[in-house]
């Protein structure tokens, strides 16, 4: 088998692989809901501005499109970095007595 060969069937591999991505991914698409999954907020998909401001968490384990609004995911990602720096601060402090 030539070299030639061999990059090319390489190629395709690749080139199917990410195909079947990009299908797999865009079927999840269909799932998106149409409200936010925390405030019920209403998501209009023909409006261009809340398509780009909205965040979307895919869970493909668990087959699951999570929606957002802006004022959701600011909420949740504040409460997320208020605990995590309580956690890292408490982990400090324990090794500091540790010591």
């Amino acid at each position: 088998m030539s070299i030639k060969k061999i990059k090319r069937d390489n190629q395709k591999r690749i080139k199917k692989g990410l195909e079947n991505e990009v299908k797999e991914k865009l079927g999840m698409f269909d799932k998106i809901g149409e409200e936010c999954l925390a405030c019920k907020k209403e998501f209009d998909k023909t409006n261009r501005e809340m398509v780009e401001s909205w965040n979307v968490v895919v869970r493909q384990d668990e087959d699951k499109v999570n929606l957002y609004c802006p004022e959701c995911w600011d909420f949740a990602q504040k409460i997320v970095k208020e605990v995590f720096n309580e956690q890292s601060s408490t982990e400090s402090n324990v090794l500091i007595e540790e010591q």
